[in-house]
């Protein structure tokens, strides 16, 4: 069973999540970052492809919402969602390494509480440490 807290802490990172990809569009992630440009980025330079990337990312992020309401088993997904939340950290890395603003910066912050107070939770719930999760 996922917890209400759990619930609770999907929902902001959804919320941060936009806010953080609508910085990284306005300050031009799309055009600096060596691993959007090799995966992603190839197919576009003008920033329509990060867009689309974004809007996909945010449809799935919804969808894993509302599964998560349904009680369906989304273990997977959410074990997904934990770690994105924790690599975002490298938007911290780059900045410290640049010593300067690095796109995405900002709302990058947001998620390592975020991703802290995932963890903690989806660690503290026993389906997590058991052979078959009950989600």
């Amino acid at each position: 069973m996922i917890s209400q807290k759990l619930k609770t802490i999907l929902k902001i990172a959804f919320l941060i999540s936009i806010a953080h990809g609508l910085e990284e569009y306005i300050t031009g992630f799309y055009k600096i970052d060596k691993s959007y440009l090799i995966s992603i980025g190839r197919l576009s330079t003008t920033g329509n492809a990060f867009l689309v990337y974004q809007l996909v990312f945010w449809l799935l992020f919804l969808m894993l919402l509302i599964l998560t309401h349904k009680e369906k088993k989304v273990f997977g997904l959410i074990i997904l969602v934990g770690i994105l939340m924790t690599l975002e950290v490298q938007h911290l890395y780059e900045a410290i390494v640049r010593f300067e603003y690095y796109p995405g910066l900002w709302t990058s912050l947001l998620f390592i509480p975020a991703a802290f107070l995932f963890w903690k939770e989806l660690l503290k719930q026993r389906w997590f440490l058991s052979d078959k999760p009950e989600l």
